[in-house]
């Protein structure tokens, strides 16, 4: 029972399944891949026991979501729904920020006809999946070659996102933390640059610090960049 519930957690499970295919009759001792077939079990019980069960749960909370929507939407006619989905829609509708907080200044004017053009935003955009393609490369038993380009590679995505951060603060001036996806966005620009800076730094210097925590930490925020893309497809954020 104690191995089914740490199967079902899909935590620690692959050193179990080791240990079970390396297994050969009782008090002998363990041969590698003896016994190979066992893995399938394990597939098979983390397929029904996880994957079907918490979709089978999930079903079951979509259903009396249904459920209670008809309950809610019952003795109103279908324009009555419509009705009040586009009252609903009129009072949350607001002026986009990148309209709202149009600049006057003549160069400020430029900066922000840039920062919200479209091949910008693509530019940014392409630059976020590759810096993911760019740390997916990481991979133990790298060449010094791969090490230094993927180094000089982080320099360079570093560099764009700052840049762009720095056009928007420009082009907004205080304006530009007035939505969350900008102060997430600064956020992640200044972790980046903190995590820059690290490489530079004296290890002597900093003897009794946790740096090396403070620099993983640092490395995982940057994988938080693809969540950017969510601000702009909203298929995506209703999926999330």
């Amino acid at each position: 029972m104690l191995t089914l519930f740490i199967v079902s957690t899909l935590e620690g499970w692959p050193d179990i399944m080791l240990v079970s295919v390396d297994s050969t009759e009782k008090n002998e001792g363990p041969k590698i891949e003896n016994a190979t077939t066992y893995a399938y079990f394990y597939v098979i019980f983390i397929l029904l026991g996880s994957f079907f069960l918490v979709n089978f749960f999930i079903g079951v909370l979509f259903l009396k979501y249904e459920e209670a929507q008809a309950a809610e939407n019952k003795g109103y006619t279908p324009e009555h729904i419509n009705w009040i989905s586009l009252q609903r829609m009129v009072t949350e509708a607001g002026v986009a920020h990148e309209k709202q907080n149009k600049p006057i200044g003549l160069m400020r004017l430029k900066l922000y006809n840039i920062v919200t053009s479209d091949p910008f935003d693509i530019f940014i955009m392409s630059n976020i999946v590759l810096n993911m393609i760019q740390m997916a490369l990481t991979h133990e038993g790298s060449s010094e070659g791969m090490n230094t380009f993927l180094r000089i590679s982080n320099y360079f995505f570093t560099m764009v996102f700052l840049i762009e951060c720095i056009l928007k603060l420009i082009t907004y001036h205080w304006n530009y933390f007035q939505t969350a996806w900008n102060k997430f966005d600064f956020f992640v620009v200044v972790s980046s640059v903190f995590d820059f800076s690290l490489e530079f730094i004296d290890a002597d210097s900093l003897k009794g610090f946790p740096i090396g925590n403070v620099a993983k930490v640092l490395r995982v925020l940057r994988v938080s960049r693809v969540l950017r893309l969510l601000n702009k497809d909203k298929n995506l954020q209703a999926l999330i």
